[in-house]
């Protein structure tokens, strides 16, 4: 295949738009160009083309997954599906052959991600927890829950449960921060009300009977 033009893109001058007998083919850095010695009439079998065409969408992928976890900590599964999605988007806005490396190069930039200690699901669990702890308290099962849902793996998610201490304690605790802005109004009405309503709060925040017997005898209005 003859290499016909090479088109600075418009939107971003330092990327230039690479034409094969005479049609747009696929994207690429302004470095990769220089650097692969790119230029019009020049001669390049589809091999290289893919080859290239990997190595830019690979350090795209891998800068752009650094900002998006940036605003926050994620799990292998949310950067996956978030860039899957945008894959999906593209469908329609790329070339073929940059659609059908894009995917594959994502997981090779999650593996170049964690080899870089930017993104690991264990350090993500502890993460969760805690914010869900400090911020919003929820009970051990309906955190696993959550952690499932994120893409961690049950293995990896008990484990992490087994080595925390005293479980239930925590649970307990975590319990007493969940309903402490609740209890005042609580607290004013009749005892079968007030266990209710306790009972509901804290089943839906995903802690057990135990838990909630627990907090019902120690928050209960003297009569």
């Amino acid at each position: 295949m003859k290499i016909t033009d090479l088109v600075p893109q418009k939107k971003d001058p330092n990327r230039v738009s690479v034409f094969l007998d005479g049609q747009f083919a696929f994207g690429l850095s302004q470095q990769i160009r220089f650097e692969q010695k790119l230029e019009i009439d020049g001669e390049i079998d589809q091999k290289t083309v893919t080859a290239l065409v990997s190595q830019d969408q690979l350090n795209r992928l891998v800068e752009r997954m650094l900002r998006f976890l940036s605003f926050r900590p994620r799990s292998e599964k949310e950067v996956s599906d978030h860039f899957l999605y945008k894959a999906k988007l593209k469908d329609l806005t790329v070339s073929e052959i940059e659609l059908a490396t894009y995917k594959k190069s994502i997981g090779k930039a999650i593996d170049k991600l964690k080899k870089l200690e930017q993104l690991n699901d264990t350090e993500f669990v502890s993460w969760w927890v805690g914010q869900r702890n400090r911020f919003k308290p929820k009970g051990v099962a309906l955190l696993k829950v959550e952690l499932l849902q994120k893409g961690i793996s049950r293995e990896l998610i008990d484990n992490f449960f087994e080595k925390s201490s005293n479980s239930s304690e925590s649970d307990l605790e975590s319990a007493l921060r969940a309903i402490d802005k609740k209890l005042p109004s609580f607290q004013k009405l009749p005892s079968t009300d007030f266990k209710k309503k306790v009972t509901q709060f804290l089943l839906r925040r995903g802690f057990g009977w135990d838990v909630v017997n627990s907090v019902i005898d120690r928050t209960k209005p003297k009569s």
